[in-house]
């Protein structure tokens, strides 16, 4: 009885952290996301994007990364790789998007990177792009984890 008793309880410790190392890698996720769209990566999306002739597209892949945000936390309280890579895109894919909410989110997006490469880069790197790159490859890596962790554990 005492065995069972433990398994259940280190069962229930690495669900937790395997929950907790989910929304480590989405908010990851969320932030190199946000940095992406005014660097290199972004900038070549947004050419893929902008290379279609239906203006529609960039608007419906958005709404498309936002539901399956939702879907994807709502099954289970915890972002796996949809919401994780839909985390990453969505807002480049919000900078696509003609009209003012591209440009709204542009002028965010290049503004955060003009504040870190401001003030934060003398503690982390020397440029914007490195954190944004850390943190979307910090990311993945994370979600790759955490996805075979909760499939072994019979959480996902």
């Amino acid at each position: 009885m005492a065995k069972s008793g433990v398994k259940a309880a280190v069962k229930a410790v690495q669900q937790k952290g395997i929950k907790g190392l989910a929304w480590a890698s989405f908010a990851l996720a969320v932030v190199g996301g946000t940095l992406a769209p005014q660097m290199f990566l972004g900038k070549l999306i947004q050419g893929f994007l902008g290379l279609w002739p239906w203006p529609w597209i960039p608007p419906v892949l958005l709404a498309a990364t936002i539901v399956a945000v939702g879907i994807d936390i709502f099954i289970d309280l915890t972002p796996n790789q949809a919401a994780i890579w839909s985390a990453l895109t969505m807002p480049t894919i919000a900078a696509s998007v003609k009209g003012k909410l591209g440009d709204t989110v542009s002028g965010w997006c290049q503004a955060l990177l003009d504040q870190i490469d401001g003030w934060l880069h003398t503690w982390i790197t020397d440029s914007s792009t490195g954190l944004a790159i850390a943190c979307i490859a910090a990311s993945l890596i994370m979600a790759r984890r955490v996805v075979k962790k909760s499939k072994a554990a019979g959480v996902a």
